[in-house]
C-alpha cells in the first residue's frame, strides 16, 4: 500500500472490532506524517486518538509515563500528580517482569495504568505508538507484549508504526513473536506516494517528474529535502538573474539536487582501486578521490567515486565533466554555503569582451589575440599575488591549456605547477585542489594522450605531486620517530602501501630501511599504538620485498639484549605473524653471538 492510503486503513480499523493494527514502512516512507494528519482529523470528532513515540525508550514504566503525560498533560503538571511520584513513575514502580497472567501485569503496573482507565481513555479511544523498531535494546519486545495486553484489559486500542527492517538482529526474533500475537490486522507500506512527491515541486513546471520519483527510494523526507534544496537553489538563482533553463532544466537540476543530497546524507562504501593500469586511469581515479577525501570528507568522497567515476563504458567527457560540476557546485552549497563552483557553471557571460575585468571572460570565446592577452594577464596577476588558485581560476587556467596554444616556458610551467600545490595546502576547507582539478578538466578532453602539450603538463604536476606526497610523508615518519609518538600511525603505514605514489618509492622504502623501519624501542613498556604500528611496519617490510632486511634488524637488535625476554618475544612475533612462521629468532641471534 501507499501511505496516503492509511487514513482510509484507519477508518475501517476504528469502525470495526479489531483491538490492535501495524503498519510496517521504511523510515521516511511517510508513515508519521499521515498518522499526525489523521489524528488531527479524527480528534474533532467521537474518537479520541493519542500518539507517542517509542524513540529511546528504556523501560515500560517510562513508556507508560509518556502515556500518562500524553492523555493529561496539565493533570500530570500539577502538584497532586507530581506528589504521588508519577512524574517518577520510572524509578517509582519497578519494571515489569515476565508474568503469567495479564492481572499480575496490571498489579505491576500498580495506580498508573487504572488512573489513565478512570480518566476516561478506555472505550473508543486508540493510543498510536511510533517509532516501534527504535525502543532501546534494555526494553524487550516480551516487556512490551505484556504492556500491550494490559492495556487491551482496559479496553485501549493500539495502532504502531514500525520499520521492521531496522529492527536489531539479535531482537528480531522477540520482535517477530510480539508481531504475531499483539497485532489482528498488519498493512505493510512499500510504494512511493508520487502525488505526495509531485505536489513538493507543484509550484515548478517539471516535466516527466514522474520518471525520477524512483530516485527518492521511497522516502518522503528525501523528497521534501531535495524540493526544499531546489527551491533554495531557484530562487537564488532568479535574485542574481541567472537564466537556469539556458543551461540546465528543472528535471536535470531536481536530479542533481537529489544526487547532492543523497551523497551527503547518505553512508557509501570505500572505493577499490586496482594496483595497475596500463593506461593510469585507476591512478587519476585515485588521485581524485583522495582529495575530493580531503576537500569534503571520506564519506562524501566515496559517494562521488561512486556516482561520478565509477561509471563503466562510453561516456561522453564533455557530459559528464558538466554532471561533475554541477553535482559538486551544490555539495558546495549544501555543505559550506559556497556558491563559488555554482556561479561559475551557471553566471550568464557577457555579450561582448569585457575589458573592465577581462578575466571575466570566457577563453574559448576570444580571439586568437585576445586569448595570447587573457594568458598573459593570468600569469602576471598569478605571480605577483592579485590573483590565487580558487575553484574559479582553477577552471580559467584549466581553460587555457585546453584553449588556447600559448606556449609556456619551463620556468613559468615550474612556477605555476609550485602555486598549485603551495596554494592547495592554505586554501580554505572545501576549496578544490588545484593540481587534482586541473588534471581532471584537462582528462575531459578527448585524444589527450595525442596532445603532447597537454600531456606535458600532466607529466610534470604528476612529477610534483609525487615529490610533494613524498616529502611530507618522510617529514611525517621523521617526527613519529623522533618524538616517540605513534598514535595513528599504523594508518599511516598503511596509507603508505594504498597510495599510487608511495607504495613503491624509493626515496621513503631507502629511508625506513635505512632507519631501521623507524621501530618503536620494544624492549620496555610498550604501547598499544607503538605495537600496532610495529604490526604494520613488519607487514609493510613484506610488501616491499624487505622482509631480509627487517629480520636482520631484529636480529641485531636482539644480539645486544641477548637476556631481554620482551624483546625477544615482539620481534618473534612480529615476523612469525607477518613474514616467516617458521623462522627461530633465537637460534638465528645465537648464531650470530657465536
Amino acid at each position: 500500500m501507499k501511505s496516503k492510503d492509511l487514513s482510509n486503513v484507519l477508518d475501517s480499523f476504528v469502525i470495526s472490532n479489531h483491538r490492535s493494527i501495524l503498519f510496517d514502512g521504511p523510515w521516511g516512507c511517510g508513515k508519521t506524517y499521515q498518522i499526525r494528519e489523521y489524528i488531527s482529523k479524527i480528534s474533532k470528532g467521537s474518537s479520541k486518538v493519542y500518539y507517542i513515540s517509542l524513540f529511546g525508550k528504556e523501560t515500560i514504566d517510562e513508556v507508560n509515563t509518556e502515556l500518562y503525560r500524553t492523555v493529561h498533560p496539565n493533570l500530570f503538571k500539577t502538584k497532586k500528580i507530581a506528589s504521588t511520584g508519577l512524574n517518577l513513575i520510572s524509578k517509582a514502580v519497578s519494571p515489569i517482569p515476565v508474568v503469567g497472567s495479564t492481572s499480575g501485569i496490571v498489579d505491576a503496573l500498580g495506580f498508573a495504568l487504572n488512573d489513565i482507565s478512570d480518566k476516561g481513555i478506555s472505550g473508543n479511544k486508540i493510543i498510536v505508538f511510533d517509532d516501534l523498531e527504535r525502543i532501546d535494546k534494555k526494553l524487550s519486545y516480551i516487556a512490551m507484549l505484556g504492556y500491550f495486553n494490559s492495556l487491551f484489559l482496559s479496553q485501549i486500542r493500539i495502532v504502531c508504526l514500525c520499520s521492521s527492517k531496522n529492527i536489531d538482529l539479535e531482537k528480531q526474533d522477540g520482535f517477530n513473536d510480539f508481531k504475531e500475537k499483539i497485532f489482528d490486522k498488519m498493512h505493510v507500506i512499500d510504494e512511493s506516494d508520487e502525488e505526495i512527491i509531485s505536489s513538493y515541486f507543484s509550484h515548478h513546471k517539471i516535466e516527466n517528474m514522474h520518471t525520477i520519483i524512483s530516485d527518492f527510494d521511497n522516502n518522503l523526507r528525501l523528497a521534501q529535502k531535495t524540493a526544499s534544496f531546489f527551491n533554495e537553489i531557484v530562487k537564488y538563482a532568479s535574485d542574481n538573474h541567472y537564466n537556469l533553463p539556458e543551461k540546465i532544466s528543472n528535471f536535470q537540476l531536481v536530479r542533481s539536487c537529489n544526487q547532492a543530497i543523497k551523497i551527503c546524507y547518505y553512508q557509501h562504501k570505500k572505493p577499490e582501486f586496482s594496483s595497475k593500469n596500463s593506461d593510469n586511469s585507476d591512478a587519476i581515479k585515485k588521485v581524485s578521490y583522495e582529495q575530493d577525501v580531503k576537500a569534503v570528507g571520506e564519506n562524501i568522497a566515496n559517494g562521488l567515486h561512486y556516482l561520478l567515476r565509477k561509471k563503466t563504458g562510453i561516456i561522453d567527457p564533455t557530459v559528464q565533466t558538466y554532471s561533475e560540476n554541477v553535482i559538486k557546485g551544490l555539495i558546495d552549497i549544501l555543505l559550506f554555503n559556497n556558491y563559488t563552483l555554482f556561479d561559475n557553471t551557471f553566471k550568464p557571460k557577457p555579450n561582448t569582451v569585457s575589458d573592465n575585468d577581462f578575466l571575466s571572460n570566457e577563453v574559448f570565446f576570444l580571439s586568437d589575440e585576445n586569448k595570447f592577452k587573457y594568458v598573459s594577464e593570468f600569469l602576471d596577476k598569478l605571480f605577483i599575488g592579485s590573483i590565487y588558485f580558487d575553484s574559479v581560476n582553477t577552471y580559467r587556467f584549466a581553460d587555457i591549456l585546453r584553449y588556447t596554444s600559448f606556449e609556456f616556458s619551463n620556468e613559468d610551467i615550474d612556477k605555476v605547477i609550485f602555486l598549485m600545490f603551495e596554494q592547495s595546502n592554505k586554501l580554505s576547507y572545501g576549496e578544490l585542489d588545484v593540481a587534482s582539478s586541473v588534471v581532471r578538466i584537462i582528462h575531459s578532453v578527448p585524444g589527450i594522450n595525442n596532445r603532447p602539450r597537454l600531456k606535458q603538463w600532466i607529466d610534470k604536476i604528476d612529477e610534483k605531486r609525487k615529490d610533494y606526497i613524498t616529502q611530507s610523508k618522510l617529514k611525517a615518519l621523521e617526527t613519529s620517530y623522533k618524538s616517540k609518538k605513534f598514535i595513528d600511525m599504523d594508518k599511516f603505514v598503511d596509507e603508505l602501501l594504498n597510495s599510487v605514489y608511495t607504495r613503491d618509492n624509493e626515496d621513503i622504502i631507502k629511508y625506513i630501511v635505512n632507519h631501521e623501519f623507524l621501530l618503536p624501542d620494544l624492549s620496555g613498556n610498550l604501547s598499544h599504538s607503538a605495537w600496532s604500528y610495529a604490526h604494520e611496519m613488519a607487514n609493510y617490510s613484506r610488501h616491499i620485498n624487505r622482509e631480509k632486511e627487517f629480520i636482520e634488524v631484529a636480529i641485531e637488535n636482539c644480539a645486544k639484549q641477548p637476556s631481554n625476554k620482551s624483546l625477544f618475544d615482539r620481534y618473534d612475533a612480529l615476523i612469525r605473524s607477518k613474514i616467516d612462521s617458521e623462522f627461530n629468532l633465537r637460534d638465528a641471534v645465537n648464531n650470530r653471538l657465536n
